[in-house]
């Protein structure tokens, strides 16, 4: 089994003429991680990786593998495997020959070459199909011929650029499964791009959601989805509805949008005009909203919109002070379902309000 390795990014920098596609950025990535550079286009994390990978020469700052700079090291030395979205396979060459390419280019033997070949098709399930040509697979097979590729000189560290943006939701949720079980296998650190949220959550140890060059958050997925530290954060991240906590003289707080106080602790928010997120599944009919360990915020809604999906019910609905919320249901079967123009009392936990750093 490989061993991951430590990536480091010290004081990293690059800019196109006045533009910081990254801006100074710190990171430490462990061994063995799987981890996600998260972030909409233009947020810097394609150029990122791009220099971990030594395509690009940073504008500033050291990158560190294991502990070694190799800022100027060229890339064919990093030991660092690589998958595209666009598999870049050759078109002449088969399945095992495709495999085996890197290989070649590091004059392996023919025996090591044969066993690695061997090995990483086992590994992503090609073994019956070594001798196909790439024009006779379908995109999931090409992806795994890819993976095997990046995979057979057992790199250290695994970059995975938007990998399964071109397949089907279907093809591209069980491929992620896949690629964690190919992380578990073979135990190298992964580096993971991608601008799908659900697919951040579900690979994920760690996640840095980043916005015009700036890391804007790191950590777990359920620390950035439960705990998210400012309002794009919030937003990117799942949906939320974003709150206004204002003071109200003689009346401690209140959420301006619902017109109703606010119960919690006068600490959650530092000054006047503090935002809250409250995530969609954390609102619900007041006569269930109990259950958590604090006081409830309670409020009217007019139901304005129903989007049916399957398993819940999302609903929009307009509060007294013409402000939406969204809020979701399961659909158990035990309860009657909302219409449009139906009033509804709802209710969140005050818990669940989370202050954001941005006003």
């Amino acid at each position: 089994m490989t061993r991951g390795a430590v990536v480091e990014f010290k004081n990293v920098s690059k800019h196109y003429g006045n533009v910081a596609a990254v801006a100074g950025c710190d990171l430490r990535v462990e061994a063995g991680e799987f981890f996600t550079l998260l972030g909409p286009s233009g947020s810097g994390k394609t150029t990122l990786l791009n220099m971990l990978a030594g395509f690009i020469e940073p504008g500033g700052g050291a990158i560190l593998i294991d502990g070694v700079d190799v800022t100027s090291i060229p890339t064919e030395k990093r030991n660092i495997g690589m998958v595209f979205q666009n598999y870049s396979l050759f078109p002449h060459m088969n399945v095992a020959q495709n495999v085996a390419f890197p290989l070649k280019m590091r004059s392996a033997d023919k025996a090591t070459i044969r066993g690695r070949v061997d090995s990483a098709l086992e590994l992503v399930g090609l073994a019956a199909l070594r001798d196909r040509m790439p024009n006779q697979l379908s995109g999931g097979q090409r992806q795994r011929v890819a993976i095997a590729r990046a995979i057979v000189f057992e790199p250290k560290v695994l970059l995975m650029d938007e990998p399964l943006g071109a397949l089907d939701l279907k093809l591209r949720e069980r491929m992620q499964m896949e690629i964690r079980h190919y992380r578990d296998q073979i135990g190298c650190t992964v580096i993971y791009v991608t601008h799908d949220q659900g697919e951040a959550l579900t690979l994920s140890d760690r996640i840095m959601i980043m916005n015009e060059g700036r890391p804007v958050q790191v950590g777990n997925p359920e620390t950035i989805y439960d705990r998210p530290a400012s309002r794009f954060a919030a937003e990117f991240i799942g949906e939320t509805n974003i709150l206004t906590l204002a003071s109200k003289p003689g009346a401690g707080w209140a959420i301006e949008e619902l017109g109703v106080p606010f119960p919690g602790p006068a600490s959650a928010a530092s000054g006047k005009g503090v935002l809250l997120s409250v995530r969609p599944e954390k609102i619900m009919r007041a006569d269930a909203a109990g259950g958590g360990s604090g006081p409830a915020v309670r409020f009217e809604a007019i139901i304005a919109e129903i989007i049916f999906s399957g398993d819940i019910h999302r609903y929009t609905a307009r509060c007294a002070g013409g402000k939406t919320v969204s809020f979701k249901e399961h659909r158990t079967g035990s309860g009657t379902a909302l219409k449009p123009g139906d009033k509804v009392a709802l209710a969140f936990q005050a818990e669940a309000a989370v202050p954001l750093q941005e006003a």
